[in-house]
């Protein structure tokens, strides 16, 4: 399950550690009480010092059964931070030490679970806190996948808790889990010979220990693991779609030592019958503690490294293209490069190209962003200022946004990069990318009227560019705008604009836009000194829009209050 990299991961590893510190919290509390001893008289000569006193320590804390309830409540508050399912974990203390307290009358077991929720109620508090701050998110996820919804259960609650059961009981040895995401599907836990005849056998022995077969103590030990199977198993059996193996994350560790003790009682009746005079009999036991754990890791191997692995269904499961367009993004040339939202909103391929990030993220359908100029020195060593050439970058989804994009600017330079050799999807295509050099970058700009002089919002915006029509307007008519501003430097604060056609005889407003640039995907809060931002408009006249000159206004102000930015 490390392929999934979720913290989830983890569950075992608390879940293990706190079944291990918990019994050796109480495992003192089965069979008879000992016989009280009246304290030594320490001795002067017997009183430990130095490195013997650390020891001492040590050894009282080791046979502390208060500091293991503190340590199993340690493991459990970090289940709570890990998943879900650590909720739940204190049931499976309250659940062992509730046996204790009836079938073995010993009420201190009662100040053990309590010092251990308590140490779990600290470790946790973080999380409660946040939940008190923010009570609606304590069951976001749960009710999205609950069978108690009535929109998950369908209005069959009875029928779908009844099916779920039938799932998991065929989990271990018939049918498993039928994501590919999650495992093989319908790969059962235990899938293989050896492992479904050591897990039916060690049914038969967990069932003895349950009965008390093997004495009292292992009958408690086994009634804290049945509890921790019960309670690790309810979140796949109460959601949807069980077997859910990362929901069942928690319960591996109870669930694989059922088939550890059929091959324990496996070897112990070879142990028992084997022949001391004979070899090949008397090492039987341990070829079967060996070749058995051998047969069923060469098997996996060879179900996840070579089946599971090459599938195309895992391919797609796990967006492996994201992986892909990933690198293929971070193997582009240096320069500026922008990338649309869709792309660079997928973690991996944010991951695959920290160590050079784009220097935009943007939506190319509501304009265009064009980097700064550079300077660079000529044969005589004079520095001549260049116009860079800037990529642009969509995700093979966006290809009709692709195609709209290369109508625009037809003069771009189109590429698009595929994957590697063999690779199962349809589509080869990982990244379509186009470039514009720093003359098309010019003569895109010169089809819009340079301002003279340019006017200026505040110390970081300027508008420089502008393009209109002088051709005369009915109203219901489209006037087709583009307006292109020079960044100065980013502003503290993403600011909207408005711009407005405005009756010069009443001051009526005709048409008008208003709202952030680029559609809210490059605020100016991310603007890089000296790009150029280029945004085409459409103002519709108003129906009953008087005849009559009008004025163009424009304005960029902060829509948290209406504060506008003065003009320089």
């Amino acid at each position: 399950q490390a392929r999934y990299a979720l913290r989830a991961n983890l569950l075992p590893v608390w879940v293990a550690l706190m079944l291990w510190a918990w019994w050796r919290a109480i495992r003192d509390l089965h069979g008879a009480e000992p016989a009280a001893e009246p304290p030594a008289e320490p001795t002067a000569a017997a009183a430990p010092t130095g490195f013997g006193r650390a020891r001492a320590v040590a050894r009282r804390w080791r046979d502390s059964s208060l500091a293991w309830a503190a340590l199993a409540g340690l493991f459990v508050g970090l289940a709570v931070h890990t998943h879900l399912t650590g909720r739940a974990l204190p049931a499976v203390l309250a659940a062992s030490a509730l046996w204790v307290l009836v079938r073995e009358r010993r009420p201190r077991v009662l100040a053990r679970l309590a010092l251990a929720l308590l140490v779990a109620l600290l470790v946790a508090w973080p999380q409660i806190a946040y939940f008190r701050a923010q009570p609606e998110m304590l069951s976001y996820r749960a009710d999205q996948v609950s069978v108690l919804n009535p929109e998950v259960n369908g209005g069959d609650l009875p029928g779908t808790l009844l099916d779920n059961g039938w799932q998991l009981l065929k989990m271990p040895v018939v049918e498993g889990d039928s994501s590919w995401y999650h495992n093989i599907k319908r790969r059962p836990v235990f899938d293989d010979l050896p492992s479904k005849l050591a897990f039916l056998l060690g049914l038969l022995v967990f069932a003895g220990l349950l009965f008390g077969r093997a004495g009292r103590p292992a009958q408690s030990a086994a009634v804290l693991l049945a509890a921790a199977l019960g309670v690790t198993l309810a979140p796949s059996w109460l959601s949807v779609g069980a077997p859910n193996y990362v929901r069942l994350t928690g319960i591996w560790p109870t669930l694989f030592l059922i088939p550890a003790l059929g091959l324990d009682r496996a070897a112990g009746w070879l142990e028992a019958r084997a022949d001391p005079r004979r070899d090949l009999v008397r090492h039987a036991p341990l070829a079967l503690l060996i070749l058995a754990p051998a047969w069923l890791l060469v098997g996996s191997a060879r179900a996840y490294f070579d089946d599971y692995a090459g599938r195309p269904e895992v391919y797609d499961a796990f967006n492996a293209a994201a992986v892909e367009r990933g690198q293929a993004l971070a193997a582009l040339p240096a320069g500026p490069l922008y990338v649309t939202p869709a792309l660079w909103n997928q973690s991996v391929i944010r991951f695959l190209n920290l160590q050079r990030p784009p220097r935009g993220v943007f939506d190319p359908r509501q304009g265009m962003v064009f980097p700064h100029n550079y300077r660079v020195p000529d044969p005589e060593g004079k520095l001549v200022e260049l116009r860079a050439l800037a990529r642009y970058a969509f995700d093979p989804v966006e290809r009709d946004a692709a195609e709209a994009f290369a109508e625009r600017w037809p003069i771009a330079e189109r590429a698009d990069l595929g994957g590697r050799a063999g690779r199962p999807s349809a589509d080869a295509t990982n990244l379509i990318s186009f470039t514009l050099y720093g003359n098309q970058i010019e003569a895109i700009l010169a089809q819009l009227t340079e301002l003279d002089p340019p006017i200026q919002f505040g110390p970081n915006l300027r508008l420089e560019r502008l393009r209109t029509s002088s051709e005369p307007l009915q109203p219901g008519q489209s006037l087709d705008l583009a307006l292109a501003w020079y960044a100065l430097a980013p502003t503290a604060l993403d600011h909207n604009f408005f711009l407005r056609l405005v009756s010069q005889a009443d001051g009526s407003t005709l048409a008008q836009f208003d709202g952030p640039p680029l559609g809210g995907s490059y605020p100016t809060t991310v603007w890089n000194t000296g790009e150029r931002i280029l945004m085409p408009l459409q103002l519709e006249v108003a129906a009953g829009a008087p005849a009559g000159p009008a004025s163009l206004v424009h304005g960029w102000y902060d829509w948290r209050d209406g504060q506008r930015l003065p003009i320089a």
